[in-house]
């Protein structure tokens, strides 16, 4: 009699066309198939150098400071620009917007414009930064003076003070409060003339020329330090 064939020792044919699923790959991405560019311009790549919280503190400072350029030296802005500006301000005073609005949104359009001087290729920055009557330390310093903070004090304090830095300047009865305390200017924070600093000098990086101040302004705001630290430390009660 003829045994039985167990199902489990019978064996399947294998079909011509099986395939092992488990072993079978995907093939490699082809480099010619679509695919989303999610590459930034050369033009913004060449920006990068600066993160994006810093390029927006650089717009609002390049802002007020381009402002006080426009209105005490148009001279030191590229003609094509202040044309343009000169716009800009007219629409403002039209519309009798004291916030300046059009002429603060063109001078943010033209910072964000600025291509690097290169070969056949001309910077296009809207202050002069090379050439005849450029922007130069006196306008930048002029600038950062008018940034202060008006504090009252003891008049000891502020005699000791003004001792200690050797300032000149008397004080007169039009200085004194109420109660005996003297109104002094003096500097705002390091971060805000730190700040002024480094959005003009980022014009000039983004521009690719150099600074031709750099050095003559870095040595004023250390002068700044001294004045700062000096008043924390002499006129603290304020």
């Amino acid at each position: 009699m003829a045994k039985p064939t167990s199902r489990s020792s019978a064996k399947k044919p294998k079909g011509k066309h099986s395939k092992n699923k488990a072993s079978a790959k995907s093939p490699p991405p082809s480099r010619n198939a679509p695919a989303a560019d999610a590459r930034a311009s050369t033009a913004r790549v060449e920006k990068s150098f600066v993160g994006d919280g810093s390029i927006i503190t650089y717009l609002s400072q390049l802002i007020r400071f381009s402002c006080f350029v426009f209105d005490n030296y148009k001279g030191k802005l590229a003609d094509d620009h202040l044309e343009k500006m000169t716009e800009a301000d007219n629409k403002d005073k039209e519309e009798k917007n004291r916030s300046r609005t059009a002429l603060r949104n063109y001078v943010v359009h033209a910072a964000d414009a600025i291509k690097p001087l290169r070969d056949g290729q001309h910077h296009n920055s809207f202050l002069k930064i090379d050439g005849d009557d450029t922007l130069d330390y006196d306008t930048v310093v002029e600038y950062m003076t008018t940034k202060f903070n008006v504090v009252e004090v003891e008049r000891s304090c502020a005699e000791k003070y003004m001792k200690a830095l050797k300032l000149t300047d008397p004080i007169t009865p039009e200085m004194v409060v109420d109660d005996g305390r003297v109104r002094l200017k003096v500097f705002q924070s390091m971060e805000q003339y730190n700040g002024i600093r480094s959005a003009i000098g980022w014009v000039y990086k983004i521009a690719r020329v150099e600074m031709p101040f750099a050095q003559e302004l870095g040595i004023y705001i250390k002068g700044i330090t001294r004045h700062i630290a000096a008043a924390k430390h002499l006129l603290a009660n304020w």
